[in-house]
Order: structure tokens, then C-alpha cells, then sequence
């Protein structure tokens, strides 16, 4: 199932610094694709779960769930510590990654806090239409 509007897809570049006569300058656009499929610092998984990442359009969500099936694993624990190490982030957007039940889940490894109010920043600047409403922390006793 997917949340939000489609129509606003856009494709994904980043600016990688370039060692040019001693200096680093942005010498031109990449394609974040190419990047995280030639990159030799993540592992396999990582990299399917990053590359299906990228066809979530902005302004639209997915599950932890979805994103699983469409890589082949059935762990949504698993994709979550994925996009937990992303090392691509924003380009590769992980803050489009929502839980099954419409809450907001997890950014950068929290479940509340500063990270996740940054998250639904950044999903409704993105205009993403089913964001939960704000969480309350969990009590711990």
C-alpha cells in the first residue's frame, strides 16, 4: 500500500566533492543510483533496500512492511536497522519509511524525540498526506 501523492517524483542527485589540483570542488551531479550501486561500503541487503527506497516518489510513504516484500525479506526489523546505517541520507530517503499501523516508526535509530519530529519535518515539507498524528513518548516504570 502506498501513502501520499505520487505526483511530485523528482529525481535523486547528489553533489559529490571532487579532489581537483590539491582542493576539493563540486565538479558535477551524480546520479545517487549509480552511487549506491557501485558503492563498496554497504552490504547487498543494504543495497536493495536503498535502491527500492529511491522508487518512493516525494510526498509519498511506505512500510517498513512493503518496502521488505519489495526486496524480498520478511523482517521489517531488518529494513528498519538498514535504513538505521543509510549513509546516503537524504538522497536516499529513508524518513519516507513509516510503520504498517500509519505512525511515523523510527529516524536515525529513535523512536522519539528530536529525530522524529525532524522525520515528520521532513515528510510534510515533502506534502506526504499520511503522516499519524505526533506520538506520545512511552512511559517507562
Amino acid at each position: 500500500m502506498k501513502y501520499g501523492n505520487s505526483e511530485n517524483a523528482v529525481p535523486f542527485t547528489l553533489r559529490i566533492p571532487i579532489k581537483q589540483n590539491g582542493s576539493n570542488v563540486v565538479n558535477e551531479m551524480k546520479d545517487i543510483r549509480s552511487i549506491v550501486e557501485t558503492d563498496t561500503h554497504i552490504t547487498e541487503f543494504q543495497r536493495k533496500v536503498y535502491l527500492a527506497l529511491l522508487d518512493v516518489p516525494r510526498g509519498t510513504t511506505i512500510s517498513y512492511r512493503e518496502l521488505g516484500e519489495r526486496v524480498g525479506c520478511k523482517s521489517a526489523q531488518a529494513i528498519g536497522q538498514a535504513l538505521k546505517r543509510n549513509p546516503f541520507a537524504p538522497d536516499v530517503p529513508c524518513h519516507r519509511v513509516i510503520s504498517s499501523n500509519g505512525e511515523i516508526g523510527g529516524f536515525h535509530g529513535q523512536r522519539n524525540g528530536d529525530m522524529i519530529e525532524k522525520k515528520r519535518q521532513l515528510l510534510e515539507e515533502e506534502g506526504a498526506t499520511a503522516i499519524a498524528p505526533k506520538q506520545k513518548p512511552v512511559q517507562r516504570h
